[in-house]
This record gives C-alpha cells, structure tokens and sequence, in this order.
C-alpha cells in the first residue's frame, strides 16, 4: 500500500510537471549587460560573462553578486578545482575563490580564441589557425597546432579515455582542411582524425564512448552529424536534418544519453532540439522561450540547463533529471501473469519491463494501448519520452513446451555470417517440422525472422550487436542470447 501510494504521488508530480513551459526565463541583473558567456562550477554555481564583468550565482540565477573583474568577457572555463579562468581580448584572469578576487596571469597569444579547455594547471584556448596551450594555469604558452589561414577551432573535447577532440573549420574553399584533430598527449601535438570535408562545430560523447559531431553547412560543405565507436578511427554518417542549410552550434548529452543541439538556420537560432536514439528523431523544445536570439547553452552537473544569447537568458524550468513521467503496464487477461519494472522515470532514462507468465500460461507480446506490438520478447527495454501504458499479453498454455539446449545448439556464437542450428532431439527436424527462427535487438524489435529449412541462417548483413534468438519448432520455442560481430 504504502509503495503504490508513492506511485501514485510520483505520478501526480509528473502530471505537474509536464503541464509548465519547458523553459524560464531569468532576468538579467543590469538592462545594459551582453551576456558574452556563461561557465558553471561542480556545485552548480552559475557565472555570467558579460560586458561589464563577471556576474555570480548561487541560487539558479535568482539573484546575482557583481564580482570586482571590470572587463569586456570573451571566454570562460572552469578547472575541476572549481578554478575560474576568464578571458578578454588580450589577457588572462584567474580566480579560486569563486571571483571575490582576482588575479591577472598573463597576456595571452595574439590570436581571436573562440574554444577553451581548463585541467587542473592546464589551460588550452583554440581560434583562428591556432591552439595554445599552457601548463601553469596560463603563466606561460605554446603554440601546438597551426592548420593554416582561414581555420578556426570552435570546440575542444576531452573523451573518456582522456583524448582532446577539436572541430575544425576552414572557411577557404582551396584548403579544404576541416574536420577533427585529437591529441593523446594532453594538447601537446594534434593529428587529423577524419572528416576532412566536414566542418566541425560541436562534439559531445554519450556514457556509451561513442562520440558525436555535428556540422554546418554554409556552403554545402557537409551536414548533420558523425558518429565514431572507436575514438575518432572511424566515422559514420548519422542523420542530415533538412533540405535547408543548418549550423549546430553547441551538442551536449546528459548523463541518460539524451543529446540536445542549439542550432542556426541561414545564420538565424532555430532553438534548441533534443534525441534520445542517438541523433536519428529530433523533437524542438520550446515553450516558454519568447525570444529566440540566442546562441549558446550550457548544462550544470544538477541537471540544469541555460540558453542564452546576447541579450537574454533561459534556464529549463526542471532539472533535465526531474522531467518525470509514469510508466504503467496492463495485463491481459488479468490473471495471465505479473509485469515488473513500472515506476516514474526521467525523460530519457531506459526503462526495463518484465513479463513473467502465472502457472499454465505463456507470454504472447506487447502491445501499445491502440494494438500496435512493440515486442514479442518477456523483456521489453525502451526511452521514457511522455506517459506510457503497455499491455503485456499472455494466453493459456496448449501443449506449449521449452526445448533445451539438449535438443538444439547453435553454433558459432559469437557469429559472423552463417549461424548453424544443429538438432539434437531425434523427434525434430527441419524435414518434418517447420523451424521459425526470429531474432530481437536489445530493444525487443525484429531484426530478422526467417524458415529454416537446411540448417543454417545467413546474418552477414545483420548489424554487430546482441540479439535474442527464437526457435520455434511442434509448438516449442527455444530461446538464446547471441552476438553479431
């Protein structure tokens, strides 16, 4: 009683939630400030460079504290330490005590940066041609990479495995030299890692490791996004959004792999967008955003999100981790069996269901609310995106049986191309018994399904992953887990 009593309350939460504006906007502390960029630290302090300083806030930008820095903001970054570096057209200040005082570090290298990268006592700042790097905290620089005239650096990544990613531009269609660079050596020396043609502007990598990059497209220089699985070896084309030209100026993914994208249309903000398989569906949120001149975003560690422009800036109205919805399931008939994995989840989390027949019944599928079947495996995995009631459906048993793996084995697995099934049971053959072989992708969704009839199923062209095969022969299923390489 007492746990669907907490259900219950979760569920009414969710209702309250989904019913505000996605988006709130926050009023800026001065009329005259142009929020130039905004930085926030690992306690979800929120910084506003502005052009008139540096701006502190501590309570979701309900209110802000003016720091004593009196410059013209071009840049920030933050350091694990919670260190602030800011930047300005010529010089480096520095602060570890949240900006109640600051320190001039040096003049920085004389180019236009645009992309900054703080670790520990390592700062980095990409722009036009070039990437700097300095090992004590911007005292000192080197120059690292040169691409040549007419290059530019928008991003600076650093992946899981400790690589720096960049994107890089070139505006000069006779270089023809954009793409990514990465270094595996903290910034020191940067190699080229594929998409030449492609222009760059955003990289983000899910929990996953897979990495992603998105494009502009003035010019029709490359559009939509890249994926790479392996570090940046290899790159594979994701999605192209529309028939107009589109910039993705910033990507960010959230800890539940939802990716989210600010992007320009023909040099004009279209918003922000997110996805939760991967880049291939985009859904535009909006609501609550009235003013759409904005050109940045930024996601603090409590789920947070601010957008903002030169004038103007929002943050999600929810931390992206409290945008709650129910997931129910109904069975069918009533005493078919039980499903467990329900609840409340955040947009994006994965939700697993469990089909577990009653005592002379058998799991049939399940089914969405207007009949569509989403899965005919018992374990049903898939993305909360709103609220959702799904039919597990299970009818009696007839002379419904398991075979073992005493009557059938499949070799080789992990598998390649031909997956073997070798029929061990005398009273089975694929002769006198029709052989159904059906196999699910982690999501519970048909991937291949096929007769068999001599003893083998051709996979060559079934993409690397793990799949849920079925044998269905006299009535009987066999089921097991194989890998596609």
């Amino acid at each position: 009683m007492i746990r669907r009593a907490i259900f219950l309350l979760l569920v009414l939460i969710a209702s309250y939630c989904n019913a505000q504006d996605f988006w709130t906007k926050i009023e800026l502390p001065d009329n005259n400030l142009s929020v130039n960029t905004v930085a926030i630290d690992s306690n979800n302090r929120l910084f506003l460079g502005t052009n008139h300083g540096v701006y502190f806030s501590d309570d979701l930008g309900q209110n802000f504290i003016k720091t004593e820095l009196e410059i013209t903001v071009k840049g920030m970054a933050i350091n694990e330490r919670d260190e602030l570096f800011v930047f300005d057209v010529g010089e480096l200040y520095y602060s570890n005590d949240l900006g109640q005082n600051w320190e001039i570090i040096s003049e920085l290298p004389s180019i236009m940066h645009v992309s900054y990268y703080a670790k520990g006592d390592t700062v980095i700042i990409g722009g036009w041609d070039i990437i700097y790097k300095s090992d004590d905290k911007g005292a000192t620089w080197k120059r690292c990479f040169w691409g040549g005239p007419g290059d530019y650096i928008p991003c600076i990544k650093e992946s899981s495995n400790g690589m720096l990613f960049a994107g890089l531009i070139s505006f000069f269609p006779a270089n023809m030299k954009s793409g990514i660079i990465c270094s595996t050596d903290g910034g020191n020396t940067w190699a080229r890692s594929g998409l030449e043609d492609i222009r760059v502007n955003a990289i983000a990598q899910n929990s996953k490791g897979s990495l992603f990059a998105a494009t502009i497209a003035q010019y029709d220089w490359g559009e939509g996004m890249w994926r790479s699985d392996d570090f940046g070896q290899s790159w594979s084309y994701v999605v192209a959004g529309n028939n107009t030209h589109f910039q993705t100026n910033v990507l960010i993914i959230d800890k539940n792999d939802v990716m989210y994208r600010l992007d320009y249309n023909d040099f004009e903000s279209k918003g922000v967008f997110r996805t939760i398989d991967d880049g291939i569906n985009w859904q535009h949120i909006e609501s609550g955003m009235d003013n759409k001149a904005i050109g940045d975003f930024t996601l603090a560690p409590d789920g947070y999100m601010y957008v903002y422009g030169p004038k103007v800036l929002y943050r999600s109205t929810l931390s992206l981790y409290d945008e709650i919805y129910s997931i129910s399931a109904t069975l069918n008939p009533m005493d078919g069996g039980e499903v467990t994995g329900t609840g409340a989840f955040c947009y994006g989390e994965t939700v697993t269901l469990t089909a577990t027949p009653n005592s002379g019944y058998q799991f049939i599928n399940w089914t969405s609310e207007t009949g569509e079947i989403l899965s005919e495996v018992s374990q049903y995995d898939f993305k909360a995106t709103e609220d959702t009631n799904i039919i597990a459906n299970f009818r009696k048993s007839t002379n419904i049986g398991e075979l073992s793996a005493n009557d059938i084995s499949l070799y080789p697995n992990p598998v390649s191309d031909y997956l073997y099934i070798q029929i061990s049971n005398t009273s089975l053959s694929f002769n006198n018994q029709p052989i159904a072989a059906t196999l699910y992708d982690i999501a519970g969704r048909i991937a291949y399904k096929a007769h068999v009839t001599d003893g083998k199923i051709n996979l060559s062209n079934l993409s690397a992953g793990i799949y849920n095969i079925r044998i269905k022969c006299d009535n009987k299923t066999f089921n097991k887990m194989i890998v596609k390489r």
